[in-house]
């Protein structure tokens, strides 16, 4: 284990890329070499309910590393926010640095992370409640297409099967002129929203960014969720709509439950499941790609370059 060099800077390691690319393994192959803890930054993993339908990381493969914003709530809880996800996770950040721990946020929601930072900072904009019964009659193309005119640079970001998402956006452009990201405007630094906890002095984050080729992604992408679903990673969102959560909830929490819903609702067959599902995670994945490259901070290795990934990490941390 290699310790840090004491300076004034606080260094914050982040780690990004496409989902299936190998995040979760390097974080904790990092977070060995250099005394590290871990903050989770998915959307989907803080809720109790989703290991396999999200990815999890098990406690086998964490090998002893802590890891944070795991686990959160149940999602009957309600919906957890990227302003929730930002307070909790900087609670945990300041906890680690108090330690004397490296800190390392791997993850693919990308906003989630940006908004912890200071990078975004959300957009404060009332409920419209007539505009929002307008727009609920229209399809998530219909809300893709008006969101488009009004803000494409927002389009760009939003999932394109969220209807919730899609109208929320919509809500924002039309209601603040400022919207550059979805949920969100692009800010130098400083709170997202009044109450977050301060973010550590000297904050430096060091980013780092794993990739594949295109054809190894996709392969990637279709044997993990292969994995998962052999495993059982529908049964989770049955059990769960077994426990009282209602079938449209699995709508608005992401393509692995979505999906499983229409399966286990008959609106697909098994092998239509696998197709659609696998085409929609690497649509996804092409979304994160583009929402990382507007980041120049992000410094770019080939996955399978852990040597120079640790060279560089190395450098600077001492």
């Amino acid at each position: 284990m290699v310790k840090i060099q004491e300076t004034k800077k606080t260094p914050l390691v982040v780690i990004v890329g496409q989902t299936a690319s190998g995040k979760t393994s390097l974080s904790i192959e990092l977070a060995k070499l250099f005394d590290g803890e871990i903050i989770s930054a998915d959307s989907r993993q803080v809720y109790r309910e989703f290991d396999l339908c999200s990815g999890k990381v098990t406690r086998e493969e964490m090998q002893g590393i802590p890891h944070y914003m795991l686990d959160v709530l149940s999602v009957s809880d309600g919906v957890y926010t990227a302003h929730d996800f930002a307070k909790d996770a900087r609670l945990a950040l300041n906890e680690i640095v108090k330690k004397g721990k490296l800190p390392i946020i791997v993850g693919g929601t990308g906003f989630y992370i940006d908004v912890m930072l200071g990078r975004v900072e959300l957009d404060d904009v009332a409920v419209d409640k007539v505009l929002r019964q307008e727009l609920e009659s229209k399809t998530e193309k219909e809300l893709f297409d008006i969101l488009q005119v009004l803000d494409v640079r927002r389009a760009e970001r939003v999932d394109k099967q969220n209807k919730i998402r899609l109208i929320r956006a919509i809500e924002i452009v039309k209601g603040s002129a400022e919207g550059e990201e979805e949920g969100g405007r692009q800010s130098g630094a400083g709170s997202a929203r009044a109450g977050l906890p301060p973010l550590p002095d000297g904050l430096k984050p060091i980013w780092i960014g794993i990739k594949w080729d295109k054809e190894t992604l996709r392969r990637r992408i279709k044997l993990r969720l292969k994995e998962r679903f052999e495993k059982g990673m529908c049964h989770e969102v049955q059990k769960a709509h077994n426990s009282g959560v209602g079938w449209e909830r699995f709508e608005e929490l992401g393509l692995e439950m979505r999906y499983c819903k229409r399966l286990l609702c008959g609106e697909l067959d098994e092998p239509e499941f696998l197709w659609v599902l696998e085409n929609k995670i690497w649509q996804y994945a092409k979304r994160q790609a583009t929402y990382w490259r507007r980041n120049k901070d992000i410094n770019w290795f080939d996955a399978k370059d852990s040597k120079k990934i640790l060279e560089f990490l190395k450098q600077k941390l001492y």
